[in-house]
């Protein structure tokens, strides 16, 4: 049998070809992993945000009597949608400062807005 006939590959080029292969699916993987941790980042800041609009139109919706119970029910709504979701409401009628936590980040102060799993975001509202 002649070597120089023969056609086709041999197993070290097959090996060689499948770790290349599996190292390409294993970066293709690793990209999908990170793509989906941040979409879930960007879930909870849009989240917040939305809560943040909803206190403004609910402090401009009622009367200076019904804030502290907006506040209270938006607070409600901040445990619910968004994780361990904590707001804060300080001021009082025309100029509140409001600050919303969520994640591990709690009670610290939210010089700019952090996001991701924990985060916070803050808003002046001037009615």
């Amino acid at each position: 049998m002649n070597l120089k006939n023969q056609k086709g590959f041999s197993l070290i080029e097959v090996l060689v070809s499948l770790m290349l292969l599996s190292l390409a699916l294993f970066g293709i993987n690793a990209m999908q992993l990170f793509a989906l941790l941040e979409t879930r980042s960007a879930y909870h800041f849009s989240l917040a945000t939305t809560q943040m609009e909803s206190l403004r139109e609910r402090l401009l919706a009622s009367s200076d009597s019904e804030n502290s119970s907006a506040i209270a029910n938006w607070n409600h709504e901040n445990a619910i949608v968004l994780p361990q979701g904590v707001g804060v409401v300080e001021g009082a009628y025309p100029l509140y400062h409001a600050t919303l936590y969520w994640g591990d980040v709690h009670q610290n102060k939210c010089e700019k807005i952090r996001k991701g799993n924990s985060g916070c975001i803050a808003l002046t509202i001037n009615l």
